[in-house]
């Protein structure tokens, strides 16, 4: 352990700086691969580096985040080039890179950006060469491990997502309906099933209004009920207001931005622009079918440059309509399932999140708790 030393990372790497736009690249092919924040972008006629180099993003969304990149390639200027310096192994100095904490670096707010002049100051262990080696032998085995388990994670993930839309579309298409139709009006249903429109289910669709004058960010005593838009984080809320416009349960469906959004509510609120609220006749079709089947259809706006959705299109949606008491036995089977689906979702995000978690604390074992 006596032969780690304490370098700089400017005095085992050299940077290389790129200029390339990616407008810079339309219309050009060839058998030389370019890069950028988000990996490969495309194949050009031109290459910068003739040796595998490491990619590092100095610019916007990633900052110092790395990737070890080929030879007979470039990267776009979001990109810098690092370049290890003789005696050093490539890929030993990218695990390193990524122990590097690169907030500290960081310059500007709307555009974050780091400098090799800065961050270059960094110490980090450097053992020999031989050593590093083995490091790198060691890290790629673990970290391959991980992967293979994040990698099995995202799959179960995308599988338990996927399970839960599989079992909805069945529950939403009988079997006794045709397998193929061009219109869903023209579908076969079941003995007492019928297609209707969402108008004729609903006694109320309209669209929200202005924001209210006496609207806060936070809730008071005064100020106590939510006023939701048609974003999607946290569900669309806006802020606060004192008077509630909707009264009853009801489904809200963005029409602007996220078009076709939609969540179930139950409280008092407020809508305002660009929410489409639909007030179910509740003696027809139940609160949690119709929230199923309106999020199951394939909602789309009106428009090119900015598509948004209309009251008047929302209210010509179709969907199949069984008997009260058939909602509520696929209700039970749907919630059911959806509290399986979720159950299972945060077991498979938390061993990905582990996984991030357990290359950090090797890395920092490795590079920072050495004697």
């Amino acid at each position: 352990m006596s032969k780690w030393e304490w370098k700089k990372l400017k005095d085992i790497c050299e940077k290389g700086s790129s200029n390339i736009k990616q407008s810079d690249l339309k219309d050009l092919t060839g058998d030389y691969p370019i890069f950028g924040a988000s990996g490969y972008i495309q194949n050009v006629d031109f290459y910068q580096r003739d040796r595998d180099y490491i990619g590092i993003i100095k610019d916007g969304s990633g900052v110092g985040r790395t990737m070890l990149l080929p030879a007979f390639s470039s990267v776009i200027g979001t990109l810098q080039y690092i370049l290890p310096k003789e005696g050093n192994d490539i890929k030993f100095i990218n695990y390193a890179l990524q122990n590097i904490d690169f907030s500290k670096s960081v310059q500007g707010a709307a555009i974050p950006h780091i400098y090799f002049k800065d961050y270059g100051e960094t110490e980090i262990l450097v053992p020999p060469l031989s050593e590093q080696k083995r490091i790198v032998k060691f890290l790629d085995e673990e970290f391959s491990k991980i992967d293979t388990l994040k990698t099995n994670a995202e799959t179960n993930l995308k599988n338990a997502k996927e399970l839960f839309e599989t079992t909805l579309e069945k529950e939403l298409n009988p079997p006794s309906r045709h397998s193929e139709r061009s219109e869903e009006s023209s579908a076969e249903l079941p003995s007492g099933w019928e297609w209707v429109a969402l108008n004729n289910v609903c006694k109320k669709i309209f669209a929200g209004g202005d924001k209210p004058q006496n609207c806060s960010k936070k809730s008071n005593e005064i100020l106590s009920v939510p006023v939701y838009a048609n974003a999607i984080e946290n569900e669309g809320l806006y802020g606060y207001t004192d008077k509630a416009v909707v009264k009853e349960p009801c489904l809200t469906i963005s029409a602007r931005g996220t078009i076709g959004f939609t969540v179930k509510r139950t409280e008092p609120f407020v809508p305002i622009i660009r929410l489409i609220v639909l007030i179910p006749k509740m003696d027809v079709i139940d609160l949690d079918y119709f929230f199923f089947s309106v999020k199951h259809l394939k909602i789309v706006g009106n428009g090119t440059s900015i598509p948004q959705l209309t009251v008047p299109l929302v209210k010509q949606y179709t969907i199949p309509l069984p008997p009260l008491s058939v909602q509520k036995e696929i209700v039970a089977r749907l919630d059911k399932l959806s509290e399986n689906v979720k159950r299972l979702e945060a077991n498979y995000k938390q061993i990905i999140a582990n996984c991030d978690e357990l290359k950090k604390s090797i890395l920092k074992k490795t590079f920072e708790e050495k004697t």
